[in-house]
């Protein structure tokens, strides 16, 4: 490509002039005046996200739980409308990497629900090709989604991202901690136990389902590794059912005797 042909493929990324005379070395004038020459304004603030460790690990809950990089390079979101405050949180974040699009709320009417629908808030993403490289590391040339590598879990499964993987598909039963890892191979899920295990020394097992369960010894570590990321309307998920009571408030806390939560 000529120098106009690149200034103009880099003003349509989104880029600011700053960034096209970093990225080109042209100077800011010339950047200007082919833009200008070509009727166009110069984009005021920049539509490229960068990336940085935070992102990836946002990234990485997202995507172990219930997130999916779409063909067309965005991000979608979805939650029941009980999780409206979850979803609003990953919303934001998405927002300070300009990268948030409108949220809506839907009803999705099915004879399969028990009351015949089932209200969801959702969202994608602006389209941006830094989710190409997210597209290709979590789905590669498949449809189903994958784990990245061991070497790229260890780097970026942080308490953060746990944390978000729990939120969307984890679980309490009686006495334990579940996450419901069924949509993975065998092989994926035991390299998910061995990353939690060799850096957080999380214990785990797995049910014949496909499930990891955080063994008892284990989930007070899991917990306050977690428990910081997670926004107080989702902390529930938090305390297996048998040291749950529901105190005349109708607040969900933990039982006084395993914890240091009190009835009011």
């Amino acid at each position: 490509m000529n120098k106009k042909e690149i200034v103009l493929h880099l003003h349509n990324k989104g880029l600011i002039v700053n960034e096209i005379a970093e990225e080109t070395g042209f100077s800011k004038s010339t950047i200007r005046y082919i833009i200008n020459h070509a009727n166009l304004r110069c984009n005021k603030s920049s539509s490229i996200a960068r990336i940085d460790s935070f992102f990836e690990e946002f990234i990485l809950g997202n995507m172990l739980g219930d997130g999916c990089v779409t063909k067309d390079k965005r991000i979608s979101i979805a939650h029941s409308l009980k999780q409206k405050e979850y979803c609003k949180f990953k919303y934001n974040i998405f927002k300070e990497y300009n990268l948030a699009n409108a949220i809506s709320e839907y009803t999705i009417k099915h004879s399969r629900y028990i009351n015949g629908f089932f209200k969801e808030i959702r969202f994608k993403t602006k389209r941006n090709d830094i989710f190409e490289k997210f597209r290709i590391l979590y789905y590669g040339n498949n449809k189903r989604k994958h784990i990245p590598n061991e070497k790229y879990l260890s780097q970026y499964l942080s308490p953060l991202a746990i944390a978000i993987w729990f939120c969307d598909d984890g679980n309490a039963s009686d006495s334990n901690l579940q996450l419901n890892t069924q949509s993975f191979d065998i092989e994926e899920i035991l390299i998910l136990r061995y990353v939690l295990l060799e850096k957080y020394g999380i214990k785990t097992t797995i049910n014949n389902l496909k499930i990891i369960t955080i063994l008892s010894e284990s989930i007070k570590q899991f917990v306050n590794l977690i428990d910081p990321f997670v926004i107080n309307t989702m902390k529930y998920k938090l305390i297996p059912y048998n040291n749950r009571v529901l105190y005349k408030s109708d607040k969900l806390l933990e039982h006084p005797e395993e914890g240091n939560q009190q009835p009011s």
